[in-house]
């Protein structure tokens, strides 16, 4: 795992121990009748950066589920050009969803959270950050792909060798 991977699980690990701490936080100080007023926008918001950071890590790792039955349908030989194809619609959709995140990001710049006048722009900006994270592993899946030597190739293969090329 190279040392951007390992940063990048790292402060969604991060990310998640924090949520958990103020949601224990304040379920304590809700009982005890003192509920802290700021710490629900600050729950949502790192519950937006952790989803959008931790499905890059999920996505980067192939856990996320699939249905492997057509694949296992195809002849072997035709299995990586049936990767190769779907990993650049998956790249075409992460674009896409890229330029209306960056635009959603920029319409809600000016927005402030009311209970902490952050802008509501740096809870949007997770989805921005989550979702070029997934294209840089989209892009890496692509190269192992191209570049491998089987004519078939799996998710863990190419996540495997994504994981020792860096």
């Amino acid at each position: 795992m190279n040392t951007f991977r390992k940063l990048e699980l790292y402060f969604a690990i991060t990310l998640l121990l924090v949520l958990v701490a103020l949601v224990m936080h304040m379920t304590v100080m809700r009982y005890i009748g003192r509920p802290p007023i700021w710490s629900l926008e600050i729950i949502q918001g790192l519950f937006a950066w952790t989803c959008f950071v931790a499905a890059d890590v999920a996505f980067h790792n192939s856990s996320h589920f699939g249905i492997d039955a057509f694949h296992n349908i195809i002849p072997k030989t035709l299995a990586k050009y049936v990767k190769l194809i779907q990993t650049l619609l998956i790249f075409a959709l992460l674009s896409c969803l890229l330029v209306y995140s960056y635009q959603y990001l920029m319409q809600t710049k000016m927005r402030t959270l009311p209970a902490t006048g952050i802008s509501f722009a740096w809870v949007a900006a997770g989805a921005s950050t989550g979702i070029a994270l997934m294209l840089i592993t989209t892009v890496e899946n692509i190269k192992n792909i191209l570049f491998s030597k089987e004519d078939s190739v799996s998710d863990t293969e190419i996540t495997h060798e994504a994981s020792q090329d860096a």
